[in-house]
């Protein structure tokens, strides 16, 4: 890796993932948090499958575990719907959160008082 900046370029990030795999005596243990699958875009790398097939190799390892979140997308859905009792819906978590910041700012808001008050 270039010591004048820290992103890695792709054959850098394989290299690595493939150190992890292949070594089947690592006393490290790793977790991935691999967050918006969904807005992966490279040409280069291929489409969402490419990623998906690339994170099932890092897997292979019993020192690795992964967490992934994306919008659900067929090709997410797909491959991940088995693992169901491991997902968790963020909004369903937080919709109450949501009702109550949005109802605050709304009566915080002069006009919106008014329209409420001539029609509930």
């Amino acid at each position: 890796m270039d010591e004048n900046t820290d992103v890695w370029s792709r054959q850098e990030l394989s290299d690595a993932v493939d150190n992890i795999i292949t070594h089947s005596s690592l006393t490290s243990r790793f977790c991935f948090f691999v967050d918006g699958l969904d807005e992966y875009a490279d040409a280069q790398a291929g489409d969402h499958y490419a990623l998906i097939q690339y994170l099932d190799r890092l897997t292979q390892s019993s020192c690795v575990k992964i967490y992934v979140s994306s919008r659900p997308w067929t090709v997410f859905r797909d491959r991940y719907n088995k693992y169901d009792d491991l997902k968790f819906v963020l909004q369903d978590l937080t919709s109450e959160d949501m009702r109550k910041y949005a109802a605050g700012q709304l009566l915080e808001d002069e006009r919106f008082r008014r329209l409420a008050s001539h029609e509930p």
